[in-house]
């Protein structure tokens, strides 16, 4: 009961592989990046309830895109996409998740750089 009270994202499928459990998400979604903000890797978590293929787009502020990925045929689950940004520079970055090329979601995240020397 308490697995299937948890949101949608990373912990959740990670539970799945790690104990069998099964669930299908009831619908496509895109959950917020994590960590946010993060420095330079991040991860972003997507659900798709049926097999289907979707792309997952970062895009810069000057609308640039910067990253694409599209997965072919996925199985109904919750995935995990990590997204290394080192060579970027600190700023705001958006990222969506589309279907048969139509924007289902639209999330901000930011990268800010820093070292150990800034510390």
């Amino acid at each position: 009961n308490i697995y299937n009270n948890l949101p949608d994202g990373s912990l959740k499928s990670d539970l799945e592989s790690e104990f069998g459990f099964k669930s299908m998400p009831d619908d496509f979604s895109l959950s917020q990046n994590y960590p946010n903000p993060f420095n330079p890797v991040t991860t972003i978590s997507f659900s798709v309830p049926i097999k289907q293929s979707v792309k997952l787009q970062i895009i810069n502020l000057k609308g640039e895109m910067i990253f694409s990925n599209e997965f072919i045929d996925l199985e109904p689950r919750y995935y995990n996409q990590v997204w290394d940004a080192s060579e970027q520079s600190t700023g705001v970055y958006f990222y969506r998740l589309l279907l048969d090329n139509e924007v289902v979601n639209t999330k901000k995240m930011i990268l800010i750089k820093w070292s150990k020397n800034m510390v």
